[in-house]
């Protein structure tokens, strides 16, 4: 029975830990991956795999067995229960907890609150992580990035609320229905380059760039959250160099490999991010080794060739991005910014997104923004109503740019 995707996360999850220790060299753990992804079963587990090749003595396996238990979510653990909030339902597992949708009582609104699994509450470094990405996030105010509302420890408990999101993430429009038209990837990219450029302000690298990170307001406007796996400057008690933290669909090379990064890890994150979104598809498949050892030496396919209709200046940009040299990306977001404006304001994309002609009759959907209205469960929506919200990011668009244009020639 071929392994699944689940198996070879938790074989990644191993080896990393192991890594990390100096209980593995990389070599060693990319031959046990590889080994173990592809022996159909035979195997188990990692971790006879690792015993077969003599890589670990035994008696240090069930060290490396304890701390993988503390990446695994008790299931059957009570309902989470938190003074002043009324929890809703299950959003999703981030890095280090759980995501909910509650009611917070004293100002009967909806947040999203995350909550560390209780397992890691005594272990500091994930705990110093949590807190963090609370304090940091918090004393951060764009509209492009995930509002942070309050930290607080309570008993079992340790949490944070943030702003609940009306809207769906990038990965379910992907998933749902496959490649999204150019302009609107242009117009969710700024958006995301925009808070990536505002936390570099406080030195921060979020790591962790990925679709299902990326929330899309109804207004037309993306969110970035998650920052569970941020690098910053301002808390050098954990340590980060040397550690593989991230989506191995979408971690750059040198993150990859452990080295010490900086903004342009999260450049190449996006770069990845926009590849899937205009072709619908990761441009590297496979084990999780063997997709790591593609984002440090392989080059992705053509997006020109899976889709012709892609503009060859939007897909070079994307290269650009994805260049396995970090010096070889752009050198700001600023200049990757100007790039996609001069692509989005082409005939190429304008004649494009005018043949395609799919956001002319959804303009009734579009209204101002109100942030003070209560937000509607994203779980209630239906697939035909999620997909009319990445319709209005082209109809944003478009009219945008008429209006950009009508101004351009009345100055002239």
């Amino acid at each position: 029975m071929p392994i699944d995707k689940a198996q070879q996360n938790e074989a990644f999850k191993f080896c990393q830990i192991a890594i990390e220790n100096a209980m593995l060299e990389q070599s060693q753990a990319d031959v046990a991956l590889e080994y173990f992804n592809n022996q159909e079963g035979k195997y188990k587990s990692i971790e006879d795999v690792v015993k077969k090749f003599d890589f670990i003595e035994e008696k240090y396996i069930s060290h490396l067995k304890t701390a993988i238990s503390r990446l695994v979510r008790d299931t059957d653990k009570d309902e989470v229960q938190i003074p002043g909030y009324r929890i809703l339902s299950k959003i999703g597992d981030g890095g280090l907890g759980t995501v909910y949708k509650a009611k917070q009582l004293s100002m009967n609104r909806n947040v999203a609150m995350k909550v560390l699994h209780p397992k890691w509450l005594s272990d500091d470094e994930f705990k110093q992580r949590f807190l963090l990405e609370a304090r940091l996030v918090g004393k951060m105010s764009h509209p492009n990035l995930l509002q942070i509302y309050d930290v607080n420890q309570v008993g079992q408990y340790l949490y944070f609320t943030m702003e609940y999101i009306d809207g769906v993430s990038v990965e379910d429009i992907v998933d749902t229905e496959g490649a999204i038209p150019p302009l609107i990837v242009i117009n969710i990219a700024i958006q995301v380059i925009e808070a990536l450029d505002y936390i570099l302000q406080f030195d921060v690298v979020h790591r962790d760039v990925k679709p299902g990170n990326i929330l899309l307001a109804k207004e037309g406007i993306a969110k970035l959250g998650d920052f569970g796996f941020l690098k910053s400057k301002y808390d050098e008690s954990i340590q980060t160099e040397g550690q593989v933290l991230g989506t191995p669909d979408y971690i750059a090379p040198e993150q990859a490999m452990g080295h010490d990064i900086d903004f342009k890890a999260d450049l190449y994150s996006l770069g990845v991010t926009m590849y899937h979104m205009l072709v619908g598809e990761l441009p590297y498949s496979g084990s999780v080794s063997t997709i790591i050892r593609k984002h440090i030496d392989e080059k992705p396919e053509m997006i020109d060739k899976k889709l012709p209709s892609i503009p060859k200046s939007l897909a070079n940009i994307v290269y650009k991005m994805m260049e396995k040299k970090a010096s070889n990306r752009h050198v700001s977001f600023a200049e990757l910014k100007q790039e996609l404006i001069r692509v989005k304001l082409s005939d190429e994309i304008q004649q494009l997104e005018i043949e395609e002609g799919r956001a002319v009759a959804l303009e009734h959907f579009i209204s101002p923004p109100n942030r003070d209205s209560q937000f509607v469960d994203v779980s209630l929506f239906k697939i035909e109503k999620q997909l009319l919200w990445a319709r209005i990011f082209l109809l944003a668009s478009a009219l945008g740019n008429v209006i950009l244009l009508y101004y351009i020639l009345s100055k002239g």
